[in-house]
């Protein structure tokens, strides 16, 4: 995996780009800054699911389940070939860590891992938990550990990405 900044990932050059991490990592956010900055769509696979579905992503969770949600996310995954390019797609923070989603990312495309650092993302979702499907089940005292949790058995998969950005960060 290659460290790129902020400077460096708009030269970058590809034909779909992904962007993975973690829940509140950014990840929507820098899809729509680079596709304003580069000219190209950009599309978010949670939206992707939504439509699809015709119901939120928690709701998913809550009626159908986490196995239903990552079979159809893997799907959706494999749909994104299909688009236009150059394009950017932001993938939720658990899709390369099911099937073989991650493998069959870098046969696609180019993989961008937004490294936010584990606190940052933790005050992030503090006030967002309750619509967060991994998380919305727990009490106060006991998301954070599972957050930890989640985070560590991801990051094997998130660095297998071609790259790395940290991003700047202007919040406390």
């Amino acid at each position: 995996m290659q460290n790129i900044d902020n400077q460096d990932i708009i030269k970058l050059k590809f034909e779909l780009l992904y962007i993975i991490g973690m829940p509140a990592a950014g990840k929507s956010t820098l899809a729509r800054q680079l596709s304003q900055k580069l000219q190209m769509p950009a599309y978010d696979l949670d939206v992707i699911i939504t439509e699809q579905e015709g119901i939120s992503i928690s709701e998913i969770f809550a009626q159908k389940g986490e196995n239903y949600f990552r079979e159809i996310e893997s799907q959706a995954l494999r749909t994104t070939a299909l688009l236009p390019t150059p394009t950017i797609v932001a993938l939720g923070g658990g899709t390369p860590c099911f099937y073989d989603n991650m493998k069959w990312i870098k046969q696609q495309g180019t993989s961008l891992f937004l490294d936010l650092p584990f606190n940052k993302i933790a005050y992030r979702l503090q006030k967002d938990v309750i619509n967060r499907p991994i998380l919305s089940d727990l009490a106060d005292s006991e998301w954070r550990e599972k957050l930890m949790n989640i985070y560590n058995e991801r990051l094997p998969f998130y660095e297998q990405a071609d790259y790395r950005l940290e991003p700047l960060l202007q919040e406390a």
